[in-house]
């Protein structure tokens, strides 16, 4: 096994993680990804890629821990900024829709909201694939 000779080679890990997203096992993708991420902390572009498995997951506050991330490593960039606040407001948006307390109207606002948002992400993430 490549990655058992040398633990420092990413390409191999890397290689694993996108087999494991192309046969739809995302679970072991999230979790190789992790393991791989905590050898090699500074791979933004792994960070990106977990963030987008965590959103086609639907855990937005593991998306957004990955958001954080990729900002501390590139803290100019608008569009980690964007990606992030679309991220905890959808986060925000469905644990409205989701608390007991929440009257009725607004929990139909924050659906129609949290519905856009999530039709943002997955517009998004769609349109990411097809490039890719």
């Amino acid at each position: 096994n490549i990655i058992k000779k040398d633990k420092t080679n990413a390409a191999p890990r890397k290689r694993r993680v996108a087999i494991l997203k192309a046969c739809g096992k995302i679970p072991e993708a999230i979790k190789e990804l992790s393991e791989y991420l905590k050898k090699f902390m500074v791979d933004q572009e792994a960070w990106q890629e977990l963030c987008e498995l965590y959103l086609s997951e639907q855990d937005y506050a593991r998306a957004a821990f990955c958001m954080e991330e990729l900002i501390l490593h590139n803290p100019h960039s608008h569009l980690l900024h964007q990606r992030l606040a679309e991220i905890k407001y959808t986060q925000c948006a469905t644990n409205i829709a989701m608390s007991p307390k929440t009257t009725s109207a607004k929990k139909k606002e924050a659906n129609k909201l949290a519905t856009f948002a999530m039709k943002q992400v997955t517009d998004r993430y769609q349109e990411k694939c097809s490039k890719g």
